[in-house]
């Protein structure tokens, strides 16, 4: 019984915030929006709650407890609360990544465009950061290196001369790339290089039609953080002024102060997921590209053009080995290849020290 009323006097606060933060929106839309972070997080409560409730006399042996059993209920509830919003970020932050990845097919499934079953040609004068992101949605930053490196010096941008990388006269059309070279001479630091590299490039990408500008409701519908900042709040308020009046300060308790650590560090979690909500969405000329790009993947894999043959036999083989790299078989190239790969790092790396 008292249990269930201090699960009711919860309830109702959480209700309360919910009506101070929501006022004209606290609809079934927002339950519906957030229904699998409530789920997620109160399930995870609860089994918290359970294992602290079982290990109470542990937990009062060893932390010096000295309440009455409704005081130890209610603090070992808020505990799990606060213990809940760290341990439930993880499934949240994977929930909200396949909820987002759905919103982008839904969104990319309205654009028609040809599938190619082998594709044999290089694919264009394109950057292979633009390629890349446009095949698997991200970069690796070390691959994109090494291949943009190849890349730019076969657009004659960069050249090398006693082991140092130059600048030529020419600059390329893309802010990405000018921002690469700058970055392989050693212009531009490693620290401010990654953040400024990836603004440039999605602003190329837009530039160039690959993207798809996804509308502040589309994001608003895959952000289901919004529950769960309530929640944080909830507990913050709730262990700021409540709390003390139910409890006197002086017998709160270490596991009580652990409750508030982790309620405060949920702020920055939550909010930094909200922050990474960034659907990439492939027009239909990128997905164009990305069907070429899947075509000459399974050509260069079936008719083991990379894998069996050396490097002297290879037609065109800085090109191949570059979207070897986009498409992550390096494991696959032969033993002259892998050493061209290391190599080059080393190269990039002893320039930009020297």
């Amino acid at each position: 019984m008292e249990l269930l009323l201090q699960m009711i006097v919860i309830g109702v606060s959480i209700f309360l915030i919910l009506l101070m933060f929501k006022i004209n929106e606290v609809s079934l839309s927002f339950f519906k929006k957030n229904k699998y972070a409530i789920i997620v997080y109160f399930s995870i409560v609860v089994i918290i709650y359970f294992f602290l409730l079982c290990n109470i006399s542990f937990l009062q042996k060893i932390l010096d407890f000295n309440y009455l059993q409704f005081i130890d209920r209610y603090v070992l509830f808020m505990t799990s609360c606060g213990i809940g919003i760290i341990v439930s970020a993880p499934f949240i932050n994977i929930l909200q990544k396949i909820i987002e990845n759905k919103k982008i097919k839904d969104l990319e499934s309205r654009f028609i465009y040809n599938k190619y079953e082998y594709y044999r040609d290089v694919v264009g004068n394109i950057s292979p950061s633009i390629l890349s992101i446009i095949y698997n949605r991200n970069i690796n930053i070390t691959d994109v290196i090494v291949a943009s490196f190849i890349f730019l010096q076969e657009k004659n941008l960069l050249k090398v001369n006693n082991n140092k990388i130059f600048r030529t006269s020419n600059e390329s059309s893309y802010s990405h790339e000018n921002i690469m070279i700058s970055y392989l001479i050693g212009d531009i630091k490693e620290n401010d290089f990654n953040n400024i590299y990836e603004d440039a490039l999605m602003n190329d990408l837009r530039k160039d039609g690959y993207f798809y500008s996804v509308s502040e409701k589309d994001k608003e519908e895959i952000n289901m953080t919004e529950f769960m900042e309530i929640v944080v709040v909830w507990l913050i308020i709730t262990l700021l002024f409540f709390m003390p009046v139910i409890i006197p300060l002086c017998n709160i308790g270490i596991i009580l102060v652990f409750s508030y650590i982790f309620a405060f560090i949920g702020i920055p979690i939550y909010k930094f997921i909200s922050k990474s909500i960034n659907p990439i969405v492939r027009t239909e000329k990128a997905l164009e590209l990305n069907s070429k790009l899947n075509g000459l993947k399974k050509f260069l894999t079936d008719f083991t053009i990379i894998n069996d043959r050396s490097v002297s036999e290879i037609k065109l083989f800085e090109d191949y080995i570059l979207y070897a790299i986009i498409f992550n078989m390096k494991g696959n190239l032969n033993d002259e290849c892998n050493r061209i790969y290391e190599n080059i790092i080393g190269y990039i790396n002893n320039s930009k020290c020297s």
